[in-house]
């Protein structure tokens, strides 16, 4: 039976260079301009976020400002401040900046080096390296020698926010490993549409 080609696809005779091209056209961001959004984020939306969260750097400096001079491992208020830093503010400032490159008309004719998902997955990884190192300081000190008489104790809100970063990065790993090794089953179960080609 003839099957109708639908209008808004380009013809199956055509090479697949051209449906390739069919496909970068119907994305929602241009390679040729610089990503727009990370994190799910546009610019506005990140700094408004960055505005709500304001109380999220404000505890981490809190509990810095606790940590005792007998503490094994001094950095540890260096580490909570630039943490809540980078957390929150990050995806605002770099958007911010790539703005301020598009504003001043830099284009990528070969295509952007880095797309949104770029960013989100720095941004991501940013925070897992600093949680590996924050693992270390977690080790190598003890409450008793680093928690001041305030009310946040830097040792425990750095192990909650140890945990808080950890969880969600074996999680991924633990998924990307099983994309990574099944994705060519997952890819012979895949039924061309009848115009041809995979999407």
């Amino acid at each position: 039976a003839f099957c109708p080609i639908p209008p808004s696809l380009p013809n199956p005779s055509s090479a697949m260079p051209d449906f390739a091209e069919w496909l970068l056209l119907e994305g929602s961001e241009s390679l040729a301009e610089v990503p727009r959004t990370c994190c799910c984020l546009g610019l506005r939306s990140a700094w408004m976020c960055s505005l709500v969260f304001a109380w999220l750097p404000w505890i981490f400096f809190q509990g810095a400002d606790n940590v005792l001079d007998t503490c094994e491992r001094p950095e540890m208020a260096a580490w909570l401040e630039v943490f809540s830093l980078v957390a929150i503010l990050a995806p605002a400032v770099a958007l911010t900046l790539l703005a301020l490159v598009s504003k001043v008309g830099v284009r990528f004719t070969k295509g952007t080096p880095v797309g949104a998902g770029h960013l989100t997955a720095l941004h991501f990884f940013a925070l897992v390296a600093i949680a590996a190192y924050g693992w270390y300081l977690y080790v190598g000190s003890t409450a008793e020698r680093c928690d001041g008489a305030g009310p946040l104790k830097p040792h425990t809100l750095l192990l909650a926010t140890l945990v808080a970063v950890s969880v969600p990065a074996v999680i991924v790993l633990c998924v990307g490993t099983y994309m990574h090794f099944n994705s060519e089953n997952i890819q012979d179960d895949y039924k061309p549409p009848p115009w041809g080609g995979y999407i």
